[in-house]
């Protein structure tokens, strides 16, 4: 959270909630309604609650986020995606697929995102029709460590599009690899010496 200070936070929720995000290049975007104001207002809280804990070295942090953001097509999930991307990268100066990521399902859905499958970044491997498993990463990088720790290091946000298109395999699948290779000591994977979180401390939507 080096970027990110509540000042800025507030600046930057106070242009967005009063006039929209005027910089898109594609269309003038709305105002969020009440419900889109809700979620960005809690992601951006969160953002600033794992601020002051980062900062004060604490063994035992708060509880992460955990929510889903649904709505018939056209209510504006996609619009909140967009908003807090430009939060995420403008006032944290986070790097997508570092920091936060947004995944989907097929390789259409995360085109949309400008994101990832979950194939691929949560390395989960699959199964061609001729049997072959493909997608199956290295285990140790040539630093000696796992790829995934490395990828996993400093990521603190997880969004999963059209996650109903995943299934309870798949989903848990992907939250095994994040919750083994997270780092511990001193971070939301800990709250015992022996109990580590769900997706090891990293927040979900």
């Amino acid at each position: 959270y080096e970027g990110l200070t509540r000042p800025k936070a507030a600046t930057w929720l106070r242009q967005v909630l009063r006039h929209g995000s005027p910089d898109d290049i594609r269309r003038p975007r709305p105002i969020p309604n009440r419900e889109q104001q809700r979620v960005l207002r809690s992601v951006v809280e969160r953002c600033l609650t794992e601020m002051d804990e980062e900062a004060s070295l604490a063994d035992f942090k708060s509880e992460p986020l955990r929510f889903m953001l649904h709505g018939v097509p056209g209510a504006g999930k996609s619009e909140v995606l967009w908003w807090l991307r430009k939060f995420f990268e403008d006032v944290c100066a986070w790097t997508h697929g570092v920091e936060f990521v947004y995944v989907a399902s097929q390789n259409s859905m995360a085109a949309l995102l400008e994101g990832f499958t979950v194939h691929s970044y949560l390395g989960i491997p699959f199964m061609k029709k001729d049997g072959a498993v493909v997608n199956r990463k290295g285990n140790h990088s040539q630093y000696g460590v796992s790829d995934f720790f490395l990828r996993f290091e400093r990521l603190r946000w997880i969004f999963v599009d059209e996650c109903s298109t995943l299934g309870c395999e798949l989903i848990a699948a992907g939250e095994d690899q994040v919750r083994r290779h997270v780092r511990k000591p001193h971070s939301w994977a800990m709250r015992g010496d022996n109990d580590i979180r769900c997706f090891g401390g990293i927040n979900v939507c």
